[in-house]
């Protein structure tokens, strides 16, 4: 509303256009005060319309068609008779001995992934004492030592007067419960399904709830807040992702070396080349769903009314919700991602790729400032700017902290 009144007046072709106003001084937007009852009411009532948009929204889905055929966006792929695009089903027909080597990586990655090896760390250790590769991978590198792997969302603050709500964290349980994993299988000559399975995805958003009108509460320690904890999870979760990719080689082709050398600029610069990019299905399918809750701050009249009523949507409805959940993923949230992956794309595409030009690359190689970090580099009689970019310095520290280093028994 306030950028509006003074529109008129910023405007040249407008009959109210003042050529030397300035924007007026607005006093600042406050929050009207939200006491400790009323954000409980808010979450309540929050809890319930949202559990009640979920019904609705899943009775909608109830009788949606066929979901979408994976090679929808093949069929319709049409691309410029000069274009020679990237065979994804035969990387060596595209791309020579060359591709014939990617296929047989791609082959063997795909085997490793998916494999049982052993695990007596493991939530198996006791039972079978094996898992599939990537959950031990995904343990190592990834979570944490509770199995979490927690997204901070910095504090960002929203004071209402005598509270003050923040947004803490994200945390995911259940991304080391893969049953399959099977990924990149070419269905197409553009197109490639992914399919994964998961005992259970479970989601918590953590808040911070605090109290300004406690003078001697200083944020960040700990009295001063209490948790608010929104958690739900999802169990026997499988995902069929079909992604169509095409990449046009005389594209590609005219792309400098020096410009994919560098992490960041990778996937601008494949997306310059491509011709198309889609998500021609995207199904997701779950066995049963955990009653969503809400723990801290809320007195425990309130947290036994939402129990009661999430109790009582479940009980009822439950059932559709999890045969609704396939359709509304590929018919409403794929439409909706397919619309920000185009977004992106045309924006990448619209750019040429960075061009990264210096004379430091001419002559031979310095393995120093390939490999090694830029202050190892310097020290070793590397130069110390990375010249030739991350990407190799970054698969170096995959070998060394994946198959060369050991542990305490000194195995590898």
């Amino acid at each position: 509303d306030r950028l509006l009144v003074d529109a008129a007046k910023k405007c040249p072709h407008h009959a109210a256009y003042q050529e030397e106003f300035t924007s007026t001084d607005w006093p600042p937007l406050a929050f009207p005060p939200v006491s400790r009852d009323t954000l409980e009411l808010i979450l309540l009532s929050g809890a319930v319309f949202l559990q009640a948009g979920v019904v609705v929204v899943a009775e909608s889905h109830s009788s949606a068609a066929e979901q979408a055929d994976p090679l929808s966006g093949q069929n319709s792929l049409r691309a410029p008779s000069s274009a020679r695009l990237l065979d994804l089903s035969d990387l060596g027909a595209s791309l020579g001995a060359l591709g014939g080597f990617a296929d047989t990586a791609i082959s063997q990655v795909r085997d490793q992934f998916g494999r049982m090896v052993n695990d007596q760390t493991g939530p198996n250790a006791a039972t079978t004492g094996k898992d599939l590769y990537v959950n031990v991978l995904l343990r190592d590198i990834l979570l944490d030592d509770d199995r979490t792997f927690s997204v901070p969302l910095g504090d960002a603050r929203l004071d209402t007067g005598d509270l003050s709500i923040s947004l803490h964290s994200l945390r995911i349980r259940g991304l080391d419960t893969f049953t399959e994993l099977d990924l990149l299988n070419a269905i197409g000559k553009q197109t490639i399904m992914n399919r994964v399975q998961l005992e259970r995805l479970d989601l918590e958003v953590d808040l911070a709830v605090i109290d300004a009108t406690a003078a001697e509460r200083v944020l960040g320690t700990t009295e001063d807040h209490e948790h608010v904890k929104i958690s739900i999870g999802l169990e026997d979760v499988d995902a069929d992702i079909a992604l169509l990719f095409a990449l046009d080689l005389n594209l590609f082709g005219d792309l400098e070396l020096g410009s994919i050398l560098h992490l960041d600029k990778i996937l601008p610069c494949i997306l310059s080349a491509s011709r198309a990019v889609d998500l021609s299905q995207l199904s997701l399918s779950i066995g049963s769903i955990k009653e969503p809750s809400i723990t801290g701050f809320i007195s425990n009249e309130s947290e036994l009314a939402i129990r009661s009523a999430t109790k009582a949507i479940f009980e009822k409805y439950q059932s559709t919700v999890v045969e609704a959940m396939p359709a509304f993923f590929d018919q409403t949230v794929r439409p909706l991602l397919n619309g920000i992956l185009s977004s992106y794309v045309n924006a990448e595409s619209s750019r040429s790729c960075p061009t990264v030009s210096t004379p430091e690359l001419s002559g031979f190689v310095n393995f120093h400032d390939l490999l090694l970090p830029e202050g190892d580099a310097a020290k070793s009689g590397g130069r110390g700017t990375s010249p030739y970019g991350d990407v190799f310095r970054y698969l170096m520290q995959i070998i060394d902290e994946q198959v060369l280093s050991t542990d305490s028994s000194g195995l590898s």
